[in-house]
Parts: C-alpha cells; sequence; structure tokens
C-alpha cells in the first residue's frame, strides 16, 4: 500500500484497531469541517432515505467554497436517524426535521448566518409552502435561496417518460 514507506510497510491492523482509527479520523474530519462552516458561507442538501432494517435516516450534504483550496466542497455533514430520540423530536415532519438541522448546527456554534443555501427534493413536509422545513427556514432564516433538486426532478420525469416505453426496453438495457 505504501511502497515508499518502510514504517508504513510494516504496519499491521486487525478489525478493532481499524475501526478505532477510521472513527477517530472520521471525527477528526468532521471536526475540521464544523470549523469551516463557522467562517464560511454553505448550502445544505438533505435527503431522506430507509435502509435494510427500514430504518429512516436523513442525509445532511454541505457545499461552502474553501478558500485554502480554492474549490467549492461537498462534504456529508451528518447522518441521522429521524426516528431514534425523545418523542417529541421523532419523525419527518417539517417541524422535527427543522429541529434536528438547526440543532446540528448550533451544537457546533456554527453561525446561521453562514447558512445561505438549501436543497432538497419535492415532498411536502420538506417544500411544502405551510408547515415545511424550507418554510420555517425561510421564516428563521429571511435572505436564504430554496430550491427543488433538480437530480429528484429529472429523476420523477424520466421515470414518468419510461413508463410509455415497452417493458422489453428496460429489461435490455438492465441486462446489457
Amino acid at each position: 500500500m505504501f511502497p515508499d514507506s518502510v514504517i508504513a510497510q510494516g504496519l499491521e491492523m486487525k478489525r478493532t484497531k481499524c475501526t478505532e482509527i477510521a472513527k477517530n479520523l472520521g471525527t477528526c474530519m468532521t471536526n475540521d469541517l464544523f470549523e469551516k462552516l463557522k467562517s464560511n458561507l454553505f448550502s445544505i442538501i438533505i435527503d431522506e432515505s430507509t435502509d435494510v432494517t427500514a430504518s429512516k435516516f436523513l442525509t445532511i450534504i454541505v457545499k461552502y467554497f474553501d478558500f485554502k483550496n480554492c474549490t467549492i466542497k461537498t462534504r456529508m455533514l451528518d447522518l441521522i436517524d429521524i426516528y431514534e430520540g425523545n418523542a417529541e423530536n421523532v419523525g419527518s415532519s417539517g417541524e422535527v426535521l427543522f429541529k434536528k438541522l438547526i440543532e446540528i448546527l448550533e451544537a457546533h456554534q456554527i453561525p446561521l448566518s453562514n447558512f445561505i443555501g438549501f436543497a432538497a427534493d419535492g415532498a411536502s413536509n420538506v417544500m411544502g409552502a405551510f408547515d415545511s422545513l424550507s418554510s420555517r427556514l425561510k421564516e428563521t432564516l429571511p435572505g436564504i435561496t430554496i430550491f427543488k433538486c433538480i437530480c429528484h426532478s429529472i429523476n420523477l420525469c424520466s421515470s414518468e417518460a419510461a413508463k410509455t416505453l415497452p417493458r422489453q426496453c428496460e429489461d435490455f438495457i438492465r441486462n446489457v
């Protein structure tokens, strides 16, 4: 793995040590991201997904400009089990998602004034005109820019368009 380092070539790890190193590196990278968000403007993209155990998660992705490297960075900020926690802060309602998102930012002293953009799918709990995550963001952060995620919109359009094709076309493409 490291042909130019005699020390690294002698490195051996089993599952326990490797797991601990991965956790510690993850913590360091996350803390570094929190520090960058304290001094940079950023946007958040969210999506809910269900894993194979039927647990629902909220993935929070952040985009910001890294002045040190002069590049736009996209990083995962957090992955939250939305049905874990106390009874009033559980679920996928606009109110609960808003609370969870703000909690994360406030817990790490990230100024809400740096949060300038938001994107998500078009679900009513997230993008609805009333009582949604985005309506609460607009109320709390009047200057925020909110977009429906174009990837979700394109996926919905292409899924509907594909329904007009004969089933053999889809089977053929999957087989290829």
